[in-house]
């Protein structure tokens, strides 16, 4: 794996307007933010959705993820959690990658741990989460922003 360093990443967070919806009988939207993280080189997207702590724990399904889960230290409720899917745009597929995304919601900064081993990506990065301003138009635009780069050079 490549281990990367001073990568361009951009997290894009959006409220979720159907949070609290039913999709079928019984099961409720839980994700209070969807969103994504874009990493320049190598051009990779990963799809998020941030559920609160009870909501994310009870959503593992393999093994990797209890993993995960167990190594975590401060599991508090003033987090937000997101396991992590690689997005292929070309096929619309969503692939799940060992990793989590876990947000502060005191300090409002964002924790990202990625082990992709399709793309070579591995990486810890911590970013802070500013609030973006409205869009105007037809432009969806999120309401949350975190990278570490400009992104008038992407």
């Amino acid at each position: 794996m490549l281990e990367q360093k001073n990568i361009g990443i951009a997290v894009r967070l959006y409220e979720n307007q159907k949070y609290g919806t039913t999709y079928a009988k019984g099961q409720y939207r839980r994700a209070i933010y969807n969103g994504s993280i874009d990493i320049k080189k190598p051009s990779v997207k990963y799809v998020i959705d941030f559920y609160p702590n009870e909501e994310w724990l009870n959503s593992a399904r393999t093994d990797a993820q209890m993993e995960i889960i167990h190594g975590l230290g401060d599991m508090s409720k003033k987090y937000l959690y997101s396991w992590l899917y690689s997005y292929d745009s070309n096929t619309k597929q969503k692939t799940f990658v060992t990793g989590l995304c876990r947000m502060d919601i005191d300090t409002m900064l964002i924790e990202i741990l990625i082990c992709d081993d399709v793309t070579g990506v591995e990486l810890t990065e911590t970013l802070q989460v500013k609030a973006c301003r409205t869009g105007t138009g037809n432009v969806k635009s999120p309401q949350l922003l975190a990278t570490n780069e400009d992104l008038a050079a992407w």
